[in-house]
């Protein structure tokens, strides 16, 4: 593509084991923002060119852990085993393609989250239709009968596992553990870990389970 872009990492920790469980991959354009390169995308009618340039290419990246990509419109293309398909409010859920995209990767044995529960076009509908979800920061900032009563009600949709976004301080982490969900949580944002380069990922997360075995011991 003619953008140029840097992929970073950003950390996602089991709220439980504090082990990394996986990653989320994002583009950094430069030259602009991220919201300027959406619209962008969106105008020109090239977000599906940009979720295979951006599947392809997390594709040969291999960090010993799973990373997720972020779609916003789909496409049909070979997706690497460690590959984690994240829908974003991007997405039409309203459309036989959309239908026929997650159908595809769920044949194909392809994890698929929905992010960014609450905003955009993932209702509550779309939601049960999901066994992993993530929570955007502004849900987990908000009013925390709100966020209870979303637990609850996920949990009776029979969702298996959230993460957890935006978490930023203690404050954040309190909420989010002693919520009532009975499933996994998983925790990402800045208390954790900033997004960073690849090639810092590797080693930032050796660190971080080390710190992890001390603090244990």
């Amino acid at each position: 593509m003619e953008f140029a872009i840097e992929i970073v990492l950003q950390p996602i920790i089991d709220s439980i084991t504090h082990e990394v469980v996986m990653a989320e991959a994002l583009a950094r354009p430069k030259g602009m923002t991220v919201a300027q390169l959406i619209d962008s995308l969106n105008t020109s009618d090239r977000m599906a060119e940009f979720d295979k340039f951006m599947t392809e290419e997390v594709g040969k990246i291999n960090v010993g852990v799973p990373l997720s990509v972020n779609w916003g419109e789909g496409c049909y293309c070979e997706i690497a085993d460690h590959l984690i398909i994240e829908f974003t409010e991007q997405m039409d859920f309203n459309t036989s393609k959309y239908r026929a995209l997650k159908k595809s990767l769920t044949d194909n044995n392809v994890k698929i989250m929905l992010d960014d529960y609450s905003t955009g076009n993932a209702s509550m509908s779309v939601a049960g239709e999901f066994e992993s979800i993530k929570i955007p920061r502004e849900t987990v900032t908000g009013e925390f009968k709100l966020l209870q009563e979303a637990m609850k009600t996920m949990q009776n949709w029979g969702v298996q596992e959230l993460v957890f976004e935006g978490v930023e301080d203690m404050d954040d982490l309190r909420k989010v553990c002693t919520t009532n969900f009975k499933g996994k949580k998983m925790i990402q944002g800045y208390l954790i870990a900033k997004p960073m380069p690849i090639n810092m990922f590797e080693e930032w997360k050796d660190a971080w389970h080390a710190a992890q075995r001390v603090a244990q011991a």
